[in-house]
């Protein structure tokens, strides 16, 4: 076996405990907030959430067992990408997440040719012309992006580009999941 078969390999070997730590933690984050996902599921569909009601979804969701109980059974359930059923459409998840999945491709492959188209030729220019005007907007610009949370640069943007100067638009009108860069749902 080659060093590098041998470097691979151990680095997903210790990749298995790191995934392990993250979902215990993200298990345990999903408990401590401080709704009753039985409420939540109840209201959801729009049934009155009594403390009958409330108790027998708990125990239809399995929320009455015991934490590791519950963890080991989500965990199962998750290895087998067996995510469970929406409770809002009724669907499979995986088959929700997957209806999205080409969309959110074209959404990655278009930010990754703005980014180039954009990104590149400011920065060659900025090393071109370093430490002149040019040099000290493009590195501003830089600056804010890395500083600012791209959440809220994601809303700025659809504000500016969507609402105020309508060059694309955020509301899906009926169109397939599968569109183009400039009229992505």
């Amino acid at each position: 076996m080659k060093l590098t078969d041998h470097y691979i390999s151990r680095r997903i070997l210790q990749l298995i405990p790191v995934l392990l730590g993250i979902s215990i933690v993200t298990f345990l984050l999903i408990q401590l907030m401080p709704s009753d996902p039985a409420a939540v599921v109840l209201r959801v569909a729009n049934t009155p959430a009594t403390p009958e009601a409330i108790a027998a979804m708990r125990e239809k969701l399995g929320l009455d067992r015991p934490l590791p109980v519950q963890y080991f059974d989500w965990l199962w359930h998750v290895l087998r990408l067996d995510f469970g059923q929406s409770f809002v459409t009724g669907k499979p998840v995986l088959q929700e997440v997957m209806h999205y999945v080409p969309t959110t491709l074209i959404l990655t492959a278009c930010a990754t040719l703005l980014i180039f188209a954009i990104g590149l030729p400011m920065g060659i220019v900025a090393a071109l012309y370093r430490d002149t005007v040019f040099d000290q907007i493009s590195r501003l610009f830089a600056y804010i992006g890395v500083a600012m949370p791209s959440f809220w640069l994601g809303f700025l943007l659809i504000y500016v580009f969507s609402f105020k100067l309508g060059w694309v638009s955020v509301i899906h009108q009926g169109r397939s999941p599968i569109g183009s860069c400039r009229h992505l749902p």
